[in-house]
Parts: C-alpha cells; sequence; structure tokens
C-alpha cells in the first residue's frame, strides 16, 4: 500500500503538525498548548501514527484575535455648574470609593450668599411696597361705597337703599348661580376622579401581585439551575481528570465522556444564565408595577381630598344661593316703588364701585407680576448654593482628581468617577476584521494579570465607523488617533477580581464553531475548477480517488468535510497541485 509519512511532513506544514498531535493525543479543548517537551512527543507518537494522513473528527473555531483594554461599566466626569468661585475644600483623592450622593467638593459660597441675601432683601420691600399698594386700593374701594351711601341717601334714602338693595341681591344670586354651577361640575368631575384613580388601583394591585409570582416562580428555577450547573462543572473536572490520566485502550472512552460532560456543562450553564436575566427583567417589572402602584395610590388619596373640599363648596353655594334668593323677592317690591332719579343715582353708584373694585384686582395683579423677577433671583442664588456642594452621580471609585482647595473654579472638570461594579473591554479592530464582527457574538479573554484564566465575554457595541481623531476631555483639542480601525466594546460576564481599569487585554471572538466535525488539513483539499472541492483518498490497493467533499469551518490548519465515502479513519493525501484549498488568517482551532 501507497502511504504518506504524516512524520515527514513535520518541516513543510509545521502548523498541520502541531495540531494533529494535540488531536491524535485527544486534548481537543480548546486552546490547548503543546508544553517544553513537544520534541519528545513527537518523536513517541512518530512511531505510532499511521502512515497515512487521516479524516479526524475534532472541534474547530474560526476566531479573530485582538487586543483591548478594561474600561469600566460607566465614567463620570464630575463638574459643577456654579463657577468663578474659589474652591473651598476637596473631600476625595485618587483610589477613594465613594456611593452615590457622597460629597466630592466644596465651593465657596460667600459671594453667593451676599447675593442671596440682598435679593431676599429686596423680594421683601416689594412684597411691603404690594401690601400699601393693595390695602390703599382697598381703602379707595370701602371710601366708594360709603359715598355711594351718602348720595343715595340724600336723593331718596329709602328709595335708594332699596334699589341698590334689589340690584345687588340679583347680582349675588346671578353669580351663586354660575358658581353653584361650577361648583357642581366639578364635584362631579371629582367623583369621576375618585372612581377611575380606585380602578387604576386595583387592575395595578393585580399586576403586583402577579409579578411577585412570578418572580419567585423564576427565581425557584433559577435556584435549581444553578445548582445544576455546579453539579455539571464537578462532572466536567473528573471526567477532564480521567482524560488526563486515561492510557491508550480507554482513552478514546475517557475522550467521549469529557466532550459529553462539556457539552451537559455548556447547556446547564446557558439555561442559567438566560433564566438569570429572566428573572433579572421580572424583578425590574415588579419594581416597575410596585412604583405604579404607590403613585396611584397618592392620585386616589389626592382625587379623594379633592372630592370632598368639592362637595363642601357646593354645600356652601347652595346655602349661598338660597340666601341670595329669598332677598331678591323683598328687594324687588322695595325697588319698584323708587324713581328715575334714585334709579340714576343709583348706577352712577354701581359704576363708582365697580370701577373701585377693578383698582383692587389690579392693585392684587400688579403685586404679583411685580415679585416675579425677585423672586426668580432668590431661587437662582438658592440653587447655586445648592450646586455649591458637588456629589457623586453614582457609586465607584476616584479615578482622577483635577482641582485643589483653594483655586478658582472655571468650570472644568473637578474629578472623574468609574463605575467599576462591572466591567467591558474596549478595541479597535481594523478594516479587514470588522465585517466578520457582530453584536452578541460570543469572546474569550484572557490578560497577564489573570494568566491562564479565560473569562467570558459578548459584543456590545460595533461602532459604523472608523476612529479617526481623539479629543483631549481637559484642553477640548482634537489629535489624530493613534489607531484607524473600529472601536468595538465586549462586556465581560465573568470578570477575575484581579481585573484593573486600564489593564491589556487579549480578546478572541469567536465568528464561528463546530464541534465533533470531520476535518483533514487544509492543504489536503483541492479546487476541481468547477466552483467544487475534493479530496484525494488512498485505497486498500494504494489507488488514489479524487472525492467530492463540502467545506465547513476552516481555521489555519484544518477544514471541515463533508460528502459521500468521507468518514473518519478515511486516509487522504496532500493536494500538492497549485489549486490547493486556500486558508484563512486570523484562526484557531479546538
Amino acid at each position: 500500500m501507497k502511504y504518506k509519512s504524516v512524520i515527514g511532513k513535520v518541516f513543510k506544514h509545521k502548523k498541520a503538525l502541531i495540531v494533529g498531535i494535540v488531536i491524535l493525543l485527544g486534548a481537543s479543548v480548546a486552546g490547548t498548548v503543546i508544553s517544553s517537551n513537544r520534541k519528545a512527543q513527537a518523536e513517541a507518537m512518530e512511531a505510532a501514527m499511521p502512515a497515512g494522513i487521516q479524516v479526524t473528527k475534532q472541534d474547530l473555531k474560526k476566531t479573530i484575535s485582538i487586543s483591548g483594554t478594561v474600561a469600566s461599566n460607566e465614567s463620570y466626569s464630575i463638574t459643577s455648574e456654579l463657577t468663578d468661585v474659589d474652591i473651598k475644600e476637596v473631600k476625595v483623592k485618587v483610589g477613594d470609593r465613594v456611593k452615590k450622593g457622597d460629597v466630592i467638593a466644596l465651593l465657596d459660597t460667600t459671594t453667593v450668599e451676599n447675593s442671596l441675601e440682598a435679593a431676599e432683601q429686596n423680594l421683601d420691600a416689594a412684597k411691603k411696597k404690594n401690601e400699601i399698594e393693595i390695602a390703599a386700593a382697598k381703602r379707595n374701594y370701602e371710601l366708594a361705597q360709603q359715598s355711594a351711601q351718602a348720595n343715595a341717601v340724600k336723593v331718596s334714602e329709602d328709595a335708594a337703599r332699596a334699589g341698590a338693595d334689589h340690584v345687588d341681591a340679583l347680582n349675588k344670586v346671578q353669580q351663586l348661580s354660575g358658581e353653584l354651577s361650577s361648583a357642581s361640575a366639578n364635584l362631579i368631575a371629582k367623583d369621576s376622579a375618585v372612581a377611575n384613580a380606585k380602578k387604576d388601583v386595583e387592575e395595578i394591585k393585580k399586576k403586583v401581585r402577579k409579578q411577585e409570582k412570578k418572580v419567585t416562580d423564576i427565581q425557584n428555577e433559577v435556584t435549581k439551575l444553578q445548582s445544576d450547573v455546579t453539579d455539571k462543572e464537578s462532572k466536567l473536572s473528573t471526567a477532564q481528570s480521567d482524560l488526563e490520566n486515561a492510557n491508550d485502550s480507554n482513552r478514546a472512552e475517557a475522550q467521549k465522556k469529557f466532550d459529553e460532560a462539556q457539552d451537559a456543562y455548556n447547556k446547564a450553564k446557558t439555561a442559567y444564565d438566560e433564566r438569570n436575566e429572566d428573572l433579572e427583567d421580572a424583578q425590574d417589572k415588579q419594581k416597575k408595577y410596585q412604583n405604579e402602584l404607590e403613585d396611584k395610590q397618592t392620585a386616589q388619596s389626592e382625587a379623594e381630598t379633592a372630592q370632598s373640599d368639592a362637595k363642601s363648596k357646593e354645600a356652601e353655594k347652595q346655602s349661598d344661593l338660597k340666601t341670595a334668593q329669598d332677598n331678591v323677592k323683598s328687594a324687588k317690591d322695595t325697588a319698584i316703588k323708587a324713581n328715575q332719579t334714585v334709579d340714576e343715582t343709583a348706577r352712577e353708584n354701581k359704576k363708582t364701585l365697580a370701577d373701585d373694585s377693578d383698582s383692587v384686582k389690579t392693585s392684587e395683579i400688579s403685586a404679583t407680576t411685580g415679585t416675579i423677577e425677585s423672586q426668580q433671583d432668590v431661587d437662582k442664588y438658592k440653587k447655586q448654593i445648592e450646586k455649591a456642594t458637588v456629589k457623586a452621580p453614582a457609586d465607584g471609585v476616584i479615578t482622577s482628581v483635577s482641582v485643589k482647595a483653594g483655586q478658582t473654579y472655571k468650570g472644568d472638570e473637578i474629578a472623574v468617577l468609574q463605575d467599576d461594579s462591572g466591567y467591558k473591554v474596549k478595541a479597535s479592530a481594523d478594516q479587514y476584521d470588522i465585517s466578520d464582527i457582530a453584536m452578541g457574538q460570543k469572546a474569550e479573554l484572557t490578560t497577564d494579570t489573570t494568566g491562564d484564566l479565560v473569562m467570558n465575554g459578548e459584543v456590545t457595541f460595533v461602532s459604523p465607523v472608523i476612529a479617526t481623531e481623539v479629543v483631549d476631555s481637559k484642553t477640548d483639542s482634537k489629535s489624530a488617533s493613534t489607531s484607524s480601525g473600529y472601536p468595538i466594546e465586549v462586556t465581560i460576564k465573568n470578570p477575575s477580581d484581579r481585573l484593573r481599569i486600564g489593564m491589556s487585554v487579549k480578546l478572541t471572538i469567536i465568528e464561528q464553531e463546530a464541534k465533533g466535525v470531520l476535518a483533514v488539513p487544509t492543504n489536503c483539499i483541492g479546487d476541481d475548477g468547477k466552483g467544487g472541492s475534493y479530496v484525494t483518498v488512498t485505497g486498500d490497493d494504494g489507488t488514489e480517488n479524487q472525492v467530492p467533499v463540502k467545506v465547513g469551518v476552516k481555521n489555519d490548519y484544518y477544514t471541515q468535510v463533508s460528502g459521500d465515502g468521507i468518514s473518519e479513519g478515511v486516509e487522504v493525501v496532500e493536494n500538492s497541485t497549485e489549486d490547493a484549498y486556500s486558508t484563512e488568517a486570523g484562526s484557531d482551532i479546538e
């Protein structure tokens, strides 16, 4: 039989040999690296390996590897709207951990307080002036009433009084009728508002109870799934240990059990992560409903208070109207007897009273509008004093302090707060890789600090545009970017406690992967010239036949194949022609 020695290709195809040795040793785990005794292992395997290249079953990954930097969940540039004042005290330093609402810095409010005092004095003076003007207008109105009464007495005391009383009574009835109608309409509206508020409260209560049950159910499921993950992780560890200690006779069985344990753990972990996200969503929704319930209950209470006030107002107007209607009949009988002179005097008196009443209203309106500007000044200075106490907008760690006590604050950045409750990786992909990177793709991350620990992540941001410039946050100046790649972000799902902001990260984004597939070295695949591919299979009698194959996931060393006549252990030969299947750079094998 005609064979081509695999070991004989060591120097021609170094990558294919290394990966082939790893697979034959059963170490198909992603990221397996040949140790320092690689040469001894290769020599030991050379005698045991078959003379031909065989179709093998393995796991393949097509990945994109780039470097990135650890960043916090969120970064806050802390400033104040109050400017041109001295910095009284800086309460934090770099490395301090703060809570939301903690004081970061205090600004000197002496100047603002002086301005506030002056504004309050102006406001007080304006109010006193308005009070004097309103009091004077009311006195004039009262004097007009007295004068009208005196004029009526001069003409005809009885007739004038009767005519005035009749007119006042009619006006009072008309006024009170309108006020009663308004009060009744208002009460109807308040009754409806109370009914609607009660209905809203009952509806949101049902939602709260239903959501509480849902949260409890999901929590129970998450607890069970977490226990399952722990169990599967233990079994995976046992299977890995068995695989490492297995001899040649039971290595295949140990490998199978390890693959099954790995698959079971991955499924359990995925189920747990997905249900845990459901739990967080359900808890957020429960909190939302609870807040809505409190708002609805407050609205119901306010509606009931308004309803009570409306009932009292309507009863008051009904009583006033009845009294006024009783007075109309009596006043009408007396007014009929009045003569023309009394009528003319009554009209003049009525006009005078109306004008003076308008003067009172005008004074009251002027008092309201005249203090608006002064009140605005007072409010403005009070707000500025509040802004003098600069507080943390969130929990986190202080990573930069840019001011000192005694400096004059000009509105620049006081400090930088980083929310380090979680981490993400910021990186830049070049134009050859960016089109293959998409939101939601899985990623694996390692750092020099965390050693062999592989952290899991997910692509959560892919910039649609290239980064062409950077901006200095302190000088607001722009300069050419050190990298012209496309910015991306990867959220770390299981960050190590050893991670720190600014650390360098080796980021591996998984573009494609296939588990337990048939594969051959890529240089064994040929192009049939018609858009298809083939491999050359060696028969038992030494003959070589070209067999059409369909290719799948591929990396630097191996390519997934399938087709009639292709199965595990089938021997193939290297394709030495110029149409050999080309490889894709930047990928790894698992």
